[in-house]
């Protein structure tokens, strides 16, 4: 068999896992919010645990994510007020949100245990996973965070000088999401708006569909409304991590950082300093924003498995 043929049977064998053959992921706390999921049947293989940007779901990159399922079993939870996860009221910050995510692989982790596990996450999702591994230096292998959004010294700075002063936020998204359109006639007509559309704009259609399909439900009136709402999307804008850098720091273990070359500038700068320590961090720009993986998922696969499968 030609490589060619073996990539392409690989490639079929992922695209062949359907999102109606994952695990439910169902996990009530303390204080009766359930946080819910998917997850793959644990196999033995390296399993990942990824977690979503701000406003998403954990299968709105389900078309990247299968093509890493014939490599990887994956573990993928909504983070609170997102997907299928209740709303838990007020936002419980970037750290706590860490702590509960922690909380839940580990009560699960036993059922892969011996696994090679990787943390990953995208955006929020990708802090949400450095806080995670400072919690708890045994918790992942290494980690892969797609264009984490790392506020860079100042202004991380900035940002919690605003916030403790009572000031409004300077990240313009807090007031932009709160005016955000909610509800559409049908997921038909959803599509058709974010077709091309703001941050979505250079999304591959599967990617659209799969935000569509997994990030909207149904409402009252007949028609369909984002399961996060703009008010939480907004909270998690006008706060911040804390403890950031400090944890990037002592991570203790291989991490790559892959990013989109057009994400955003904050980011960019965070990422050169940390490009500075090569033995821990391997940095990354691939094509595209900071969505580059719903742009192209194909060749985001590629570099997450250049980066994962020759080190295990």
């Amino acid at each position: 068999m030609s490589a060619q043929n073996a990539s392409q049977l690989t490639l079929n064998k992922s695209a062949d896992l359907g999102i109606e053959n994952l695990l439910r992921i169902e996990f009530e706390l303390a204080d009766g919010t359930v946080i819910r999921g998917h997850r793959t049947e644990p196999s033995g293989k390296p399993v990942i645990h990824f977690l979503h940007g701000t406003g998403l779901s954990g299968l709105t990159y389900w078309p990247m994510l299968r093509l890493l399922s014939n490599e990887f079993d994956l573990f993928i939870p909504d983070i609170q007020g997102h997907g299928d996860s209740d709303d838990g009221g007020k936002f419980w910050g970037w750290n706590r949100n860490a702590e509960v995510c922690r909380e839940i692989w580990s009560h699960f982790s036993t059922e892969y245990r011996g696994c090679e596990v990787i943390g990953m996450g995208h955006s929020f999702g990708g802090v949400l996973t450095v806080l995670m591994q400072d919690q708890d230096k045994q918790l992942f292998d290494r980690l892969v965070l797609l264009d984490p959004v790392v506020f860079s010294p100042i202004v991380l700075a900035l940002l919690k000088a605003s916030a403790f002063f009572g000031l409004p936020s300077p990240n313009p998204l807090v007031k932009a999401t709160l005016n955000r359109r909610n509800s559409w006639p049908s997921k038909e007509e959803a599509e058709r708006y974010f077709t091309g559309r703001g941050a979505l704009k250079y999304w591959s259609p599967v990617a659209i569909s799969a935000y569509v399909e997994n990030g909207l439900t149904d409402a009252s009136d007949g028609g369909v409304t984002l399961k996060c709402s703009p008010q939480r999307e907004s909270e998690i804008f006008g706060s911040t991590p804390d403890r950031l850098w400090a944890s990037l720091r002592g991570l203790g273990v291989p991490t790559s950082i892959l990013f989109g070359e057009n994400t955003y500038w904050f980011s960019r700068i965070s990422f050169k300093i940390l490009n500075k320590k090569p033995s821990i961090f391997k940095v990354e720009a691939l094509e595209g924003g900071h969505c580059f993986m719903q742009e192209k998922p194909d060749d985001a696969v590629k570099s997450i498995k250049a980066h994962t499968l020759k080190a295990l």
